[in-house]
């Protein structure tokens, strides 16, 4: 049992290097969104209600639903994760000197991976042809 459905959320899509022991899965299996309403129902009552689900590599099927305010906070994260499921990778970048301007689902995690894999080998490229690395102390 989770604290709330974002906590459970989290943990379901964290990969394991990044959630340790709290990983639900193991290391050769990520999870994505799978389904993702656009907006909050409303149930006849009143009550608001959200509902995603998250498809795993492995076949595992997860539901994750709220009900009242916490449906809000639900819909909220979960389109957060959609758009930017690659957020692992912005630290990196910024210690790379770059900052992300603009981040979307267009911009998959193969796509973020092989940028920050491109900035590397630039980088090691220029230090290699400069003399900075020659210089003896």
């Amino acid at each position: 049992m989770y604290a709330n459905s974002v906590v459970a959320l989290h943990m379901i899509l964290e990969s394991p290097t990044t959630a340790g022991d709290r990983s639900i899965h193991s290391s050769d299996v990520s999870c994505k969104i799978s389904t993702i309403p656009r907006q909050i129902t409303y149930l006849e009552n009143g009550i608001q209600y959200y509902c995603i689900e998250v498809t795993c590599d492995d076949g595992s099927e997860f539901a994750i639903q709220e009900y009242g305010d916490e449906a809000e906070t639900l819909c909220r994260e979960a389109h957060k994760c959609i758009l930017c499921p690659h957020t692992s990778y912005i630290p990196e970048l910024e210690s790379l000197g770059l900052k992300p301007n603009h981040i979307n689902e267009l911009n998959d995690n193969y796509e973020m991976e092989n940028l920050v894999s491109n900035i590397k080998q630039s980088f090691f490229q220029d230090y290699k042809s400069s003399d900075v690395h020659s210089i003896s102390l």
